[in-house]
């Protein structure tokens, strides 16, 4: 384009004028309009309407700012590397820096404090702060998966073991890592406390409606496919619910049980337990708190290893 425009105005423009185009186009070419090609005077006077490049400044700045870029992220990270603090307060830092040269220099050098470089730096970290605010908004667990994946333990075997569900999960993955080390290639546990991975508005609770509707997503993005998916999990008493047609608690269940039939390539192995107080529900204090626990195995290939 610079070309094309160069070439036009040899033709159409009276040759004292040639001089001070070609002069121009150099400093658009090598992206430094925005200091070689300073008006002397403002920039929005009537006498700057001709020169053919001078609104070439702006694509000069975002330039010089992207190859500036790789050494601002390079400190940001570094710094936010010892403490998060530390890099947001240079960036902020920076951005104050700018924005202050800017209103300073606009008295006295006008131009320099419209087109320079370091004088719009602010404006980039402004859309910089505002991409941040919308990826924080919508943050989730299962964006992140390489968090879940550092954790994970390693084994002797082939296949990939998730182990998903509530606090009961800590206690079963210590058995299955001792006893399945050989099976697995790596084997992971995601879980939380009180929590279930389906029907979060059993427990009121924010946390346990992030981790439900995460947990399925998570496991769809995976970085690896998953061979089997081991889900364990209770509630404190024994619920008395009758189910019916449409149940909104079965059929959550069963929309759960059917997401994870298509992400485990193998199998999906599930526990039927409950922490239950009887004494609570049906008002028997002669009977006691126990534990009911058993495993229902759903193979979905002829073999699990």
């Amino acid at each position: 384009m610079i070309i094309v425009v160069l070439l036009s105005a040899l033709l159409l423009m009276p040759g004292f004028e040639h001089k001070s185009v070609a002069q121009e186009s150099q400093s658009a070419m090598f992206f430094l309009s925005n200091y070689l090609n300073l008006p002397k005077t403002g920039y929005f006077d009537v006498s700057n309407q001709y020169p053919l490049f001078l609104h070439t400044w702006s694509l000069s700045v975002e330039i010089q700012f992207y190859l500036l870029a790789p050494a601002i992220f390079a400190v940001f990270g570094s710094l936010a590397k010892r403490r998060e603090i530390f890099g947001y307060g240079f960036a902020m830092v920076l951005a104050a820096c700018s924005l202050a040269s800017q209103i300073l220099l606009d008295e006295k050098y006008p131009n320099t404090s419209h087109m320079a470089t370091f004088c719009r730096l602010w404006q980039f970290f402004c859309g910089f702060a505002a991409s941040s605010c919308k990826a924080y908004s919508t943050d989730t667990t299962a964006s992140k998966p390489a968090t879940i994946d550092d954790s994970a333990d390693k084994g002797a075997g082939t296949k990939e073991i998730v182990l998903i569900g509530n606090s009961l999960a800590r206690d079963l993955f210590y058995s299955v890592k001792s006893s399945m080390s050989d099976v697995y290639g790596r084997f992971t546990m995601f879980a939380t406390r009180v929590c279930m991975p389906f029907l979060p508005e059993l427990f009121e609770k924010k946390e346990c409606k992030g981790f439900a509707e995460d947990i399925i997503p998570i496991l769809k993005e995976w970085k690896k496919p998953i061979d089997i998916v081991i889900t364990i999990h209770s509630w404190y008493d024994l619920r008395v619910h009758a189910l019916s047609k449409g149940d909104k608690y079965q059929t959550a269940i069963q929309d759960f049980y059917s997401a994870l039939n298509e992400i485990a390539r193998e199998a999906v192995i599930m526990n039927r337990g409950d922490i239950y107080c009887a004494s609570k529900v049906w008002n028997r204090p002669d009977l006691l708190c126990g534990l009911r626990w058993e495993f229902h195995f759903f193979f979905i290939r002829s073999s699990m290893y």
